[in-house]
């Protein structure tokens, strides 16, 4: 079977973003909690949460690749806000 695409059009996810103790900001992704980084500046902090998003979401493709069986079926999946 071919590789499935995730099209992530149309999905949207909260990012949460708190200031730190001792300067910048803390963050993650409430619908994908393993998703947290920081940053020094705001911008800072999205652009590495955006990055730690996209690492978990292809480390868990990965892991879920290796354990199917060579029955699968795979098919692309995408959210449309109705």
């Amino acid at each position: 079977m071919g590789r499935a695409v995730w099209h992530s059009r149309g999905v949207k996810m909260t990012a949460v973003f708190e200031p730190a103790k001792e300067g910048g900001y803390t963050c993650f992704v409430e619908e994908v909690p393993a998703a947290i980084s920081q940053g020094e500046t705001l911008a800072e902090a999205k652009a590495n949460l955006l990055d730690a998003l996209r690492l978990v979401l292809e480390c868990q493709r990965e892991l879920a690749e290796k354990k199917l069986s060579p029955n699968a079926l795979r098919e692309p999946l995408e959210f449309v806000e109705a």
